[in-house]
């Protein structure tokens, strides 16, 4: 819904953007002493006309395939989704009967396990030595 909001203000903003556009070439073109309803009545018209030949033309039609949200795919991208499709379901089926999954648990348990093991020696030594007397040096 957000993607479809975005391009209905990118659509919005770009047809502005044209007519504003539009609207001060036609000011530039009738010079300073036109008279303002002149001026105004010719922008209308150029930005109406301008307007007319952008909708009409490929600019339109996308625009009116982003309001309908549909895309144009082809038999390729159809064909490359089916693939893409069957390659994760090998893939899901691999992971899930060749035992890799269990494999890999038990491998994480047994470092766990050599992990804590190196840790109880860790701080047997440093209790060690924390019993020893330490001399002095005078």
């Amino acid at each position: 819904m957000k993607r479809r909001g975005s391009r209905t203000a990118g659509i919005f903003l770009t047809l502005a953007l044209s007519g504003m556009a539009l609207m001060f070439l036609t000011i530039l073109l009738d010079g300073p002493g036109g008279s303002n309803a002149n001026t105004a009545i010719t922008g209308f018209l150029g930005i109406g006309a301008f307007s007319w030949l952008l909708l009409r033309g490929p600019v339109g039609k996308a625009i009116a395939g982003m309001l309908e949200g549909g895309t144009e795919s082809g038999p390729d991208d159809q064909d490359r989704l089916a693939e893409l499709e069957h390659r994760f379901a090998e893939l899901e089926q691999r992971g899930l009967t060749s035992g890799e999954v269990e494999q890999a648990y038990a491998r994480l348990a047994e470092m766990e396990d050599r992990v804590e093991f190196a840790e109880r020696m860790l701080t047997q030594q440093r209790e060690s030595l924390d019993q020893l007397p330490r001399g002095g040096g005078a």
